[in-house]
């Protein structure tokens, strides 16, 4: 009984494997502000966090996994200062046109995460009218 749950906990595992990289794909050939190094750690790291995941986590969609770890290494890189606040907010912008374009992506969770992004950037000096312009 246990080699059967075990089996199907693997298949999903891999199920979501494969749609984790067919979306990071496409979110990197929309917004193109990582290169394909970048793209693959990404990846990795969200695969790890994914087979790490509480229980309460347990149904979280790829985009909201891929964009909770994506937002968070963002925000922290921020914090220690070694991602610059003005690239942080290109990023941003690109990051909303995406999922202005494509609004399946955002979903309350993703919301949480864009919101908490910005709110770091202006923490952090970005004024927010700089939000608001192209």
């Amino acid at each position: 009984m246990f080699g059967i749950s075990k089996n199907k906990q693997k298949s999903t595992d891999d199920a979501f494997k494969v749609s984790l990289h067919q979306f990071s794909d496409f979110f990197s050939e929309k917004t193109r502000f990582f290169n394909a190094a970048q793209n693959r750690d990404l990846v990795t790291t969200v695969f790890a966090v994914y087979l790490q995941r509480n229980p309460d986590e347990a149904g979280r969609t790829v985009p909201e996994c891929y964009f909770d770890s994506l937002i968070g290494n963002i925000i922290v890189g921020i914090d220690q200062k070694t991602l610059e606040k003005y690239t942080a907010l290109r990023m941003w912008k690109q990051t909303n046109s995406f999922l202005l374009t494509y609004p399946s992506f955002n979903d309350k969770l993703v919301k949480l995460c864009m919101s908490n992004w910005k709110a770091c950037l202006v923490d952090n000096g970005i004024d927010r009218m700089n939000f608001d312009l192209p």
